[in-house]
């Protein structure tokens, strides 16, 4: 089975959480211990914030995906290339895939390692699903 997802998901999934984490307890004990002012400490301050914002509407809905043969491997749920509805490009590396269960729509977002020849080139994998999508709605 091969991984398609990003190999830094588990990085952005689990690590930003707790250097986060570090961050804000070293502004809080900065603050309180050393009795330092905000000016002192704004260059932890800002990236923790940015760091922050970043993985509040990115990285925490990251998922790792597998593909096997004709499915694929989702938060250890098979999923028939049947049931994928949609995938989505979000940005260069990003995508969303859209997919039913039963009688429930899901939706998730994962990152691809390769770096396309230019920003509108899709991975071969992919090309592969949506044809299997289209020829699938075309029946």
């Amino acid at each position: 089975m091969k991984k398609i997802s990003s190999k830094t998901t588990y990085f952005r999934k689990k690590i930003v959480p707790i250097i986060l984490l570090i961050n804000a307890l070293i502004l809080l004990f900065g603050f309180t211990i050393f009795d330092l002012t905000f000016k002192n400490l704004a260059f932890i301050f800002f990236p923790t914030l940015i760091f922050l914002f970043a993985w509040i509407f990115n990285f925490r809905k990251l998922e790792e995906v597998y593909l096997g043969n004709k499915y694929l491997l989702i938060k250890n749920e098979k999923v028939l290339f049947e049931n994928i509805l949609s995938i989505d490009k979000k940005s260069s590396f990003r995508y969303e895939l859209t997919y039913q269960t039963a009688n429930t729509v899901k939706s998730v977002i994962f990152m691809v390692d390769s770096f396309p020849k230019y920003p509108t080139s899709t991975p071969d994998f992919l090309k592969e699903i949506k044809e299997f999508i289209e020829k699938d709605k075309d029946k």
